[in-house]
């Protein structure tokens, strides 16, 4: 059912600046209001102005549209194709994770806001199937559920999950035993306390669960053993002292007992790096400042996104935002290892010109079967999702995914045993909804 990629490139026309700013707006609108309806003015408006502005969208390859669709060469579109099992999927609205399954199966977990329900689609070789974790679609009576989510799954295959109730904005978790899921509250979390962002992260087997305080400021940590416990993370010293304001760009990966965070410092303008030991946490400017001098390097950390290798090492891709960059990290001999995956400046070959493409408002980042990293980042001028492959000598090569003839935003990556990548994104409608495209990118002709 999947399509593969088979290493050709798809080129579209650049889209005009009418277009990146209409698009632009719905990302901004989409991260605003994400448990909300949008308002019938946005509507109005965004739909006027899309229409205008990206009149000739770039049109379709016949073969390389993603998973449920087909290319209708009268449209030059990707549109559902209904002849698939399980095609028509739910529209999603924010933030959405996508777990590893047994085999070559993965999952994806979302808020539906037609549904105002968590839903959890299960995408098979040669099927897919959706269900409801929580919420009105679940048959539950307390309104939207899972506006905010997170999700992974363990070494084992269990999938793990966490969201948020809107009518109180509490947490709740849950997990797969077998064919059964298991949901409970996370009641050391109280009521109204959750804030915008949300990470999970296992440690030890158990789930640790980061997010925002609306209450209390900062990041707050609750972690599941014999009982929830909740603490909070302590901020990096800071040169001068101005303060701290961390949470935004939240992500989290543990692997055994190593358990680490990022988030970025909106004072500082810094990615902050923080790791759970039995000493308990510590944390660090990790980029965005001179380690030796403290001079200022840039408005550098959000968004940002953590991996494990398979010997456990950290993996941190940020994006540098007043260089307009994106770059990634990892350990290597002890030493950190730090490259540019993608850069938005760039020059007009033979001329003294230069063009800006807005790189990495979004990002992913995932080690391949073997050792690779891929980062998969959106490039908000022209609304299209790029993916970066680490080669053989330490480059990243570029591969864009299919044209749809829509916005493309929330790029997520997925590595698989047998070396594809699994990718992930929201195709933008008017209304602010997405619908989610899936993309097999194979890649082909090297060797490690």
């Amino acid at each position: 059912m999947a399509h593969h990629n088979t290493g050709r490139h798809v080129t579209t026309r650049r889209a005009d600046t009418a277009c990146e700013l209409a698009t632009a707006w719905g990302l901004t609108h989409d991260r605003l209001v994400t448990d909300r309806r949008p308002s019938f003015a946005f509507l109005l408006s965004l739909g006027w102005v899309l229409s205008l502005a990206c009149s000739e969208p770039p049109r379709c390859e016949e073969g390389l549209c993603p998973a449920g669709m087909s290319c209708v060469a009268a449209t030059g579109l990707c549109e559902e194709d209904q002849t698939l099992a399980g095609a028509a999927l739910p529209l999603l609205r924010g933030d959405y994770s996508v777990v590893s399954l047994s085999g070559l199966r993965y999952a994806t977990v979302g808020y539906a806001p037609a549904q105002k329900s968590l839903v959890w689609t299960e995408h098979g070789p040669d099927h897919i199937t959706t269900s409801y974790l929580a919420g009105p679609a679940a048959g539950g009576d307390q309104g939207a559920v899972g506006v905010l989510s997170a999700a992974l799954s363990s070494p084992t295959g269990v999938p793990h999950v966490v969201w948020m109730r809107s009518s109180d904005r509490t947490l709740w978790y849950s997990f797969r035993d077998k064919d059964k899921w298991v949901t409970e509250a996370i009641d050391k979390v109280p009521p109204h306390r959750v804030g915008m962002h949300l990470a999970l992260g296992l440690q030890s087997g158990q789930p640790v669960v980061a997010f925002a305080d609306a209450i209390d400021g900062g990041i707050s940590i609750a972690r599941r053993s014999q009982g929830w416990s909740l603490s909070s993370l302590p901020a990096p010293p800071t040169q001068p002292d101005t303060g701290v304001s961390m949470g935004r760009g939240l992500a989290m990966s543990g692997r055994g007992g190593a358990l680490a965070l990022a988030t970025y410092d909106a004072v500082g303008g810094d990615l902050i790096l923080a790791s759970h030991a039995a000493s308990g946490w510590q944390s660090a400017r990790f980029a965005g400042v001179d380690s030796t001098t403290g001079a200022d390097l840039g408005d550098v950390g959000t968004p940002c996104s953590l991996a494990r290798d398979v010997g456990g090492e950290l993996i941190v891709a940020w994006r540098h935002r007043s260089a307009n960059e994106v770059w990634v990290a990892r350990s290597s001999g002890g030493e950190i290892v730090r490259r540019r995956v993608s850069a938005g400046n760039y020059q007009l070959p033979g001329r003294n010109v230069t063009r800006r493409r807005v790189v990495g408002t979004a990002l992913d980042v995932v080690v391949r079967s073997d050792g690779r990293i891929a980062v998969a980042l959106q490039d908000a001028s022209r609304a299209r999702i790029v993916v970066a492959v680490e080669t053989v000598s330490g480059d990243f090569k570029r591969y864009e995914v299919p044209a749809t003839g829509s916005p493309q935003i929330r790029p997520k990556l997925l590595a698989r045993v047998d070396g594809s990548v699994v990718v992930s994104w929201l195709d933008l409608r008017s209304d602010g909804a997405g619908r989610l495209a899936t993309w097999i990118l194979n890649i082909t002709g090297e060797t490690p």
